[in-house]
């Protein structure tokens, strides 16, 4: 695929992305499914109780005074000493208390992180991303020395193309008291002030997988039509489809082929070459084969001729012309 086109669909693949995981039932299946405090709580509650506002979309918004309110459903925060930070999607919720009827307000950041390889270690961004949402809240949830009333915040990372050591895990980072002398325990909502989660996917199909993955993988990474990617949002996750969803859903479904093969590709170039030099050949070639079948089908939906498709998918006019029949392309 020429890259002018697929630098123009991934940037519109990333905004679609940010979109569909603003909308709250979306949100409420991802909280329920790895952030702690939402464990116990239904979908239902999360979306018409818990989260406050309407979810914000990281548009950058220039002329907003330094003085925005966190509950302002802005996505920038900001102070007189700092510049100012983006975020895919932010937004602010209550979460129970175990055992109490009172109920804490957290501050959540999530972030689509398409790009496995960014150059920089995707942990300290999320750790830059949390200190710039506590940092945030002096003058505007708290003044002076008034601490106590600190927003735990959480950083949740999707990463639909991770390395291959990393499908299929969600991993919670956060602060946790240890005892280098003695055996004092102090009250863990005292210093527990921050949470970083990374969820991986992989190249499963939905089929094969449940929960959070299924969703996840049914959204991003799977090749399912709208249809049936609506009919699972609604019947097993229990997402109400607003006409904004639908929308996405599928425009998601018609960019996701191509993007999807080609993120493939570049996995196995980068991230599984160490497996190709130790003599992991086979295993390297028929990965290779099936990333240059998914593109070239994304190029025949979007009427390419054969000659193109065989030219930027590094196949052979028969073997093109054979794929393209086999899927009723020509």
């Amino acid at each position: 695929m020429p890259k002018m086109i697929r630098t123009a669909q991934m940037k519109r693949y990333d905004a679609l992305c940010k979109k569909i995981l603003s909308e709250k039932g979306i949100l409420a299946n991802i909280m329920t499914g790895c952030v702690p405090e939402y464990r116990s709580a239904s979908v239902a509650d999360i979306v018409n109780r818990y989260i406050e506002g309407i979810p914000e979309i990281g548009v950058p918004i220039l002329e907003t005074p330094l003085a925005t309110q966190i509950s302002g459903d802005s996505t920038e925060f900001s102070s007189e000493e700092e510049g100012r930070t983006t975020y895919d999607v932010c937004f602010s919720a209550l979460a129970p208390v175990p055992g109490s009827r009172e109920m804490i307000q957290l501050l959540l950041n999530l972030e689509a992180q398409n790009d496995s390889y960014p150059g920089y270690p995707i942990l300290k961004r999320a750790a830059f991303h949390c200190g710039r949402m506590i940092s945030s809240q002096y003058g505007k949830v708290f003044v002076k020395s008034e601490y106590g009333k600190l927003r735990k915040v959480y950083s949740i990372w999707v990463c639909p193309f991770p390395r291959r050591d990393e499908e299929y895990t969600i991993n919670l980072y956060q602060m946790e008291e240890h005892h280098v002398l003695g055996c004092h325990e102090a009250k863990r909502e005292h210093y527990d002030n921050y949470g970083i989660i990374v969820i991986c996917l992989g190249d499963k199909k939905a089929s094969e997988l449940t929960g959070l993955m299924r969703l996840l993988t049914v959204l991003f990474r799977d090749t399912l039509s709208a249809g049936e990617v609506n009919a699972i949002l609604r019947d097993e996750y229990s997402i109400e489809l607003t006409p904004d969803i639908e929308k996405g859903v599928a425009e998601v479904c018609n960019l996701s082929a191509g993007l999807v093969a080609q993120a493939d590709k570049q996995g196995f170039e980068r991230g599984d070459k160490q497996g190709f030099e130790r003599g992991n050949k086979q295993g390297f070639e028929r990965g290779l084969e099936s990333a240059r079948s998914h593109s070239a089908l994304a190029m025949f939906a979007d009427h390419f001729p054969v000659d193109k498709v065989a030219k930027y998918c590094n196949l052979s006019l028969q073997e093109a012309a054979d794929l393209g029949r086999r899927h009723g392309y020509l």
